[in-house]
């Protein structure tokens, strides 16, 4: 295992600049990966994931489930242990001058549910237009939930220790939140956090 920045992913679906994949990934075990576990890429990909374990490495950073400009469905995963470690630079709890790891990163037009994530960088990373609704997210060093740029509605997760809750973050467009019956329990730190730059703004609203 060298500690090099995304030097291996696991399954591949679609690349860049052309080519488009589709796959269905279910029931399966994936881990020792040195990037990421699955990376699904393009506008042109499409991938769903359901009832697989996804572990990454304790001593390199991983992320665990990647989409990128790809669509698709994410569920009953179990994914953990994705997070940035030491020597790779420049990581942190800044979402606007440093890089995090998760157990899945998603995008607009991907469906995110009842996954079980624990002991990541973040849990969910999302970006766009989308919706998650009932994951578990579980001692994720950082946030549960991080929402980036985008309308996003979070229906019924529950996030249990760990750093913080849920983080909505403005870096690029004006964010919205709805958090429609999300618990928080347990975290060390802020259970609900808006992080705002560049004149945009972020704007949660919750539902219990």
């Amino acid at each position: 295992m060298a500690p090099c920045f995304r030097s291996a992913n696991s399954i591949l679906i679609g690349d860049f600049p052309t080519g488009a994949g589709s796959a269905t990934i279910q029931d399966s075990e994936i881990t020792d990966y040195q990037g990421s576990g699955v990376v699904v890429l393009g506008a042109d990909s499409r991938a769903t994931l359901l009832r697989n374990v996804v572990t990454g490495q304790k001593t390199i950073s991983t992320d665990g489930i990647e989409f990128v400009e790809a669509t698709g469905r994410v569920e009953k995963n179990t994914v953990s242990d994705n997070a940035c470690r030491e020597p790779d630079p420049e990581c942190g709890p800044d979402f606007f001058t440093e890089f995090q790891h998760a157990g899945i990163l998603a995008n607009t037009g991907v469906v995110v549910t009842k996954n079980r994530l624990v002991g990541n960088q973040l849990g969910i990373y999302g970006f766009g237009t989308m919706e998650t609704s009932h994951n578990t997210l579980v001692d994720n060093t950082y946030f549960g939930l991080a929402l980036q740029d985008g309308t996003f509605t979070a229906v019924r997760d529950t996030v249990r220790g760990g750093g913080g809750g849920v983080a909505v973050i403005a870096s690029a467009v004006d964010t919205t939140a709805r958090l429609d019956q999300v618990r928080i329990t347990k975290v060390s730190g802020d259970r609900i956090r808006k992080f705002e730059c560049c004149g945009f703004t972020a704007t949660v609203t919750t539902r219990r």
